[in-house]
């Protein structure tokens, strides 16, 4: 079985690669409404966050 830390890079992985906007308003929407977090409420990562996530992730912190 795969461990937790290669799903989620597996995740990210086929999202970038995703061009299919109506699949990503779902995901979106499903982890919103999850987390009781509204759309306004939403601030997205800049570029650079995401790197830096994307590299800590990896690096196993």
């Amino acid at each position: 079985m795969i461990d937790l830390l290669n799903r989620k890079l597996n995740v990210i992985h086929y999202l970038t690669q995703t061009h299919n906007e109506v699949f990503f308003e779902k995901l979106e929407q499903l982890i919103l409404n999850k987390e009781g977090i509204s759309k306004n409420e939403f601030v997205p990562f800049t570029i650079q966050e995401l790197i830096k996530r994307i590299r800590n992730v990896k690096e196993g912190h």
